[in-house]
């Protein structure tokens, strides 16, 4: 609210400026205080529209979060007691809108409040992880078990994976799908001695969990940011990594531009990014990751809309973007890979152009790592939400070049529409 003050203070000195030089026959210094004034007017405009929705319905927020405060957390849907007698209440999602105030005591909705049926958390490296898993009936030891682990790619989660999650139990014996930090259900603790969002921890973090199950060796699939965090943990654990597989892999590329950096170091620029974030310029990345914006269910905006208002969310996206992130570099694939590289990616990717995964393919293949690039027609930036059969169909034909295939072949092949399976969705 100062920052707005003094932007109509400037404004209304900058309009008497304006009426004086008309009246005085001095035009000197007229163009630069009409540009001013513009420039004061548009601070004022964008400041209003962010904070639109919060000034309009204080009231009604002030009585949501008088309830909030005498609620416990089991008021969301957990399980209150045990037994005949537990009950379970229900607050309204959607009726929780951040206000200043709730801003500095990080109030919010807790984690458990959005869990699936299958949800599962456990306590590791100073966070809460929200993961789900699934082990095949065949029993067999940790350590011999083709496990593969799913990695979200820059602001999903494990419910990124609900459309190829089944399809999936058919490749492999054991299935992990993990929420980051700063990602999903998992926690987003703000007073640690280190910051736990960025890339390396989240690497440190990956091999703590595949401690924990015992789990020697797996398959990576990453998505996105997540696909770079495949990478390093391929180049930092050569042993620990059996094959890679990369969708629409955001290598070469940073998830935070320096000017969003830059913004987020001011006070006014954490505000605005984290407002834009919140409406609908939100929205419009998620709708941008899709080909087809018809294919886009319901169920996916509405989980973007819920996510953004869980505890610490705007406080962490402020740490995540403090944080170091994985940016592959050439560097990085000189060192050379120990495990073969899948890559699928939509060609209608806009968010994240196939041209990145043609030049890392390039650069694999330079090293003497085995390579294939899967390219689908008509497919966004997210193939496994938007196209399940299509992305099920390619995955499955990338695992099987991979695992016959020697070192020094190398492919890029494009999913022609002769080669879906029967069953496919094709628009």
């Amino acid at each position: 609210m100062p920052c707005t003050n003094v932007d109509s203070f400037s404004s209304g000195y900058l309009f008497i400026k304006i009426m004086y030089s008309v009246v005085a026959d001095d035009t000197s210094a007229l163009p630069m205080s009409v540009w001013g004034l513009v420039i004061g007017i548009i601070q004022i405009s964008f400041y209003l529209a962010f904070r639109r929705k919060r000034i309009r319905g204080r009231r009604a927020r002030k009585k949501f979060h008088q309830k909030l405060d005498s609620e416990s957390e089991s008021d969301y849907g957990i399980e209150i007691g045990s037994g005949p007698l537990a009950e379970t209440k229900k607050v309204d999602l959607m009726a929780y809108v951040e206000t200043p105030l709730s801003l500095k005591k990080d109030a919010g909705i807790p984690p458990e409040a959005l869990k699936d049926e299958d949800s599962l958390f456990m306590d590791v490296l100073d966070v809460r992880l929200h993961y789900k898993m699934w082990e095949s009936e065949r029993k067999s030891e940790a350590e011999d078990r083709d496990t593969t682990v799913l990695l979200h790619g820059f602001g999903g989660s494990c419910f990124c994976w609900r459309e190829v999650w089944e399809p999936l139990k058919d490749t492999t014996q054991c299935l992990i799908a993990i929420d980051m930090p700063g990602s999903g259900l998992t926690s987003r603790p703000l007073e640690q001695r280190e910051n736990v969002y960025g890339g390396k921890y989240a690497c440190a973090l990956l091999f703590e969990v595949l401690d924990k199950f015992g789990i020697k060796k797996c398959n990576l699939v990453g998505h996105g940011m997540g696909g770079s965090l495949a990478v390093f943990a391929a180049i930092t654990h050569p042993t620990r990594v059996r094959r890679i597989t990369l969708i629409s892999p955001m290598t070469f590329m940073d998830p935070f531009p320096k000017f969003i950096r830059d913004l987020f170091r001011t006070s006014i620029g954490k505000e605005m990014v984290v407002a834009l974030v919140r409406s609908q310029i939100g929205e419009m990345v998620l709708r941008k990751a899709w080909y087809n914006k018809k294919r886009i269910p319901e169920v996916a905006l509405r989980r973007y809309e819920n996510v953004v208002k869980l505890r610490n969310w705007h406080s962490a996206l402020i740490e995540l973007s403090r944080a170091e992130s994985l940016k592959i570099t050439r560097k990085h694939l000189s060192q050379g890979l120990s495990c073969p590289v899948g890559i699928i990616h939509g060609e209608n990717d806009q968010i994240v152009p196939v041209s990145n995964s043609v030049r890392l393919q390039a650069d694999l293949s330079n090293t003497g790592s085995a390579t294939l690039l899967h390219r689908i027609p008509r497919c966004g930036h997210v193939p496994h939400e938007e196209l399940p059969d299509e992305f099920m169909h390619a995955y499955k034909q990338v695992i099987a070049h991979l695992n016959t295939r020697s070192s020094a072949e190398y492919k890029d092949t494009k999913l022609e529409d002769d080669d879906y399976h029967p069953g496919s969705r094709v628009v």
